[in-house]
Order: structure tokens, then sequence, then C-alpha cells
């Protein structure tokens, strides 16, 4: 048995099944739809976390003051340690 020269010729191809679809989504750029619509999902659950991150600290913002002790209480403690270079 000789094979056929082309694929269209396999009677195995002639089956409605197997041939190729012929609907309107054969354009290349359809694949980045899912893309498109997984990054804007993202975005958004981002922008969520991010709203309701920035209410959460609002209230337990510190002042310069305390800012200022608490990285001055930091650096004794590390210069204790010896772990600070001068």
């Amino acid at each position: 048995m000789v094979p056929p020269q082309d694929v269209q010729e396999c009677p195995w191809f002639q089956h409605e099944h197997h041939r190729p679809m012929q609907s309107g989504m054969n354009h290349p750029q359809w694949i980045l739809v899912p893309w498109v619509v997984f990054a804007v999902a993202l975005a958004f659950k981002i922008w969520q976390f991010r709203n309701a991150l920035k209410r959460h600290l609002i209230g337990t913002t510190p002042s310069t003051d305390q800012l200022r002790q608490t990285l001055e209480r930091i650096w004794a403690q590390a210069k204790e340690e010896g772990k600070w270079r001068t």
C-alpha cells in the first residue's frame, strides 16, 4: 500500500470528526483573551488587597517620633550585639 501524498486523501480524514474546525476563532490572537481576563482579575484582586491593607493600617500608622524611637531601639540592640558597623 502506498501512503497518500496529501493528508486529506486519507480515508480516516474524510470523517467529519477529523476535519479541521471551521470557526471564527482561527486568528492566533484569540489566545491572548484568557491572559487578558487573568490579568484584569489579578489587578482587581491586588487592588482589593491594597485597599483592605490601607484601611487596616490607617489606624495604626506610627507618628514620626514613634518611628524614630523604634529605629533608635533597633540600632541600640544591634550595637550591643556587635552587629552594628561604623
